[in-house]
């Protein structure tokens, strides 16, 4: 059985010896529905307790509540405006959903409900190219207007930029 596993800790300290975790719960299923996952990857967890998951055999994103209640999905094979060949890892910002497209070489923008907003990136290895987008964090703390989103490159390069 393939699933989302939630397991809770005290807090999230550098782990420098064996820690303690608790189970609470887990959902999904092998599948093609609501719920199900075909090789689940990136994870994140909003500041209201929603998980998105980067369902990379399904092309999609699915976003649960913080019990695992299905909420919404969007995306679907391909390459266009909303479309991901390989989403494998997910970023959140308050509403905005960042998530890196290994095949289409670029992280695309998204509201928290699946409303696709932008996209950014190309192949290569210029400024604003990717050769394999690994990787994505938002800075939420930053000084500016809008937060750093940087983005990890498969070829050894990091990109940083304001959304």
């Amino acid at each position: 059985m393939l699933a989302l596993l939630i397991l809770a800790s005290p807090s999230i300290p550098v782990v420098t010896e064996a820690q303690t975790y608790t189970y609470v719960r887990q959902w999904g299923g092998v599948g093609t529905g609501k719920g199900q996952f075909a090789f689940p990857v990136g994870v994140a967890v909003d500041s209201q307790g929603d998980v998105y998951v980067c369902d990379t055999g399904n092309h999609r994103i699915q976003r649960f509540n913080g019990d695992g209640t299905y909420v919404t999905q969007w995306g679907s094979d391909g390459s266009g405006n909303g479309q991901f060949g390989v989403v494998d890892e997910i970023a959140v910002d308050g509403v905005n959903i960042y998530a890196v497209e290994l095949d289409n070489y670029r992280v695309a923008k998204f509201l928290n409900d699946g409303t696709y907003l932008t996209h950014w990136g190309s192949r290569g290895t210029g400024n604003g190219q990717f050769e394999g987008p690994e990787g994505v964090a938002v800075d939420r703390a930053g000084t500016s207007m809008s937060p750093i989103l940087i983005i990890i490159a498969f070829r050894g390069s990091i990109v940083v930029v304001h959304t």
